[in-house]
């Protein structure tokens, strides 16, 4: 299997060495050296940082990142774009745990971009656009700050995320692997077919393919759809199991021995969106181009069912509805989201982070959890669960050319990065939807 793997590889880097040509009259147009950086200062108004509780240490924490980026772009024979980006981010850990180390201000390098698009066909309206490497994936150009929950989102257990390393314009996933893309029926029809490598979280460096179609026959109306399948690619199909936790019948143990079956990170997500866009129609420059666009966007973040952790279906589809507001001529977007989702468990990652396939505040029954010889069932009487709403406003202005204004106002799935380790916590900063933040960004770049 791997022999075949590594032989597609090659006859596909081959081919395309043909196409792009290999030799002296090869044509290299270098666009200028991209250069930038952006400001955020904002605040945790209210929040939580421990397991289902609240906090005190939680509020009024200042959130401060600086950001600065170098890019450059490539263009070889008017078909082969090479992008690449590199940067670094300061940032300040959330939560603090009161030593000075874990106070002073982090500086983080890393590569925010790295890839190739080559195109097939007409160069004004290609038929096939192929895209590899590391770069964003985006494919619901609505969502500002919830949804896309396709590729960012967990299957077993079905975590959801917003924000990470950068807290604004970050509803999208970094994808490191290859995409594919036809455009039919005129390019009103779009298909992307993914081949992604896991990054996050464990098991990582497994393969997820996915598919993400896009139907926009007129301005006005655009829907989507979508489908990947979790880890069905494994490098290590020992990772994909739980060796702590198992079930069998309708229940679920702590512990596992002959007679109980593993949990299992792979699963099959699906996905589906619409929007309409009725500032196209009005055409009014009081609303805009954007404004009133309603649009929405749901899941089901794992299809099958398993005791326990995850017994109902419906505890595992979130729906999230936007709209873009009217802009009065001031700001280029101003948007409000909502999101509801009903859990059985709270959104933490601690065990996801570990290597396990279930939710991170699992219960022991007492008195037959901590006997190694019989393992516990495990108790659901006193599971915490997570609150199920959450909303977003989010603004942007350009103020001059190069300098813009970013405003975002949450409460969602915002997770500090821990000081000490450079890993997201385990739980989200705003749990319930009293709790929220703020947050400004000044960016700036050319």
């Amino acid at each position: 299997m791997r022999q075949k793997q590594t032989k597609a590889v090659v006859w596909a880097g081959l081919i395309l060495l043909a196409q792009v040509g290999v030799h002296a009259d090869v044509k290299v147009e270098r666009s200028p050296l991209g250069v930038g950086g952006y400001i955020d200062v904002g605040q945790v108004v209210k929040g939580a940082v421990d397991q289902g509780g609240h906090n005190p240490d939680g509020e009024m924490k200042v959130l401060q990142h600086t950001g600065v980026y170098f890019s450059q772009n490539t263009t070889i024979n008017d078909r082969l774009d090479i992008k690449v980006g590199v940067g670094a981010l300061f940032f300040y850990g959330y939560p603090d745990v009161g030593s000075l180390v874990s106070r002073v201000v982090k500086l983080v390098p890393g590569v925010g971009q790295a890839e190739g698009v080559y195109t097939f066909g007409d160069l004004q309206a290609p038929s096939w656009i192929m895209q590899f490497g590391f770069f964003p994936y985006k494919y619901n150009p609505d969502a500002k700050n919830l949804g896309e929950y396709l590729l960012r989102s967990g299957t077993y257990p079905g975590y959801e995320v917003t924000g990470g390393w950068s807290t604004i314009n970050s509803a999208l996933y970094m994808a490191s692997g290859l995409s594919i893309r036809g455009n039919f029926l005129s390019n009103t029809l779009v298909a992307d077919f993914n081949m992604f490598l896991e990054r996050d979280i464990e098991p990582q460096h497994d393969f997820s393919p996915s598919v993400v179609l896009t139907y926009k026959p007129t301005p006005v109306f655009e829907v989507g759809a979508g489908v990947e399948f979790a880890h069905l690619i494994p490098t290590d199909s020992r990772k994909l199991k739980s060796t702590a936790f198992s079930y069998r019948g309708d229940s679920a143990f702590v512990g596992n021995d002959s007679g109980n079956t593993s949990y299992t990170f792979q699963g099959t997500k699906v996905m589906g969106r619409a929007s309409v866009n009725l500032g196209a129609m009005l055409n009014n420059p009081w609303i805009g181009k954007e404004g009133l666009k309603l649009y929405g966007e749901a899941a089901i973040l794992g299809i099958k069912n398993y005791p326990y952790y995850y017994e109902k279906r419906s505890k595992r589809i979130p729906v999230m509805v936007g709209i873009n507001l009217p802009t009065l001529n001031f700001f280029d977007v101003l948007a409000f989201e909502v999101e509801h989702r009903d859990w059985d468990f709270q959104n933490n990652i601690k065990n996801a982070k570990s290597g396990e396939p279930v939710w991170g505040n699992a219960n022991q029954a007492p008195g037959t959890g901590y006997d190694p010889n019989h393992p516990g069932k495990l108790d659901t009487s006193d599971a915490v669960k997570a609150q199920g709403d959450k909303w977003s406003f989010y603004a942007k202005k350009q103020l001059i050319h190069g300098v813009s204004l970013y405003v975002q106002v949450a409460s969602d799935y915002l997770r500090g990065i821990d000081p000490q380790i450079f890993l997201l916590s385990d739980e989200v900063i705003t749990s319930r939807p009293s709790q929220w933040y703020y947050l400004f960004r000044l960016e700036f770049g050319i």
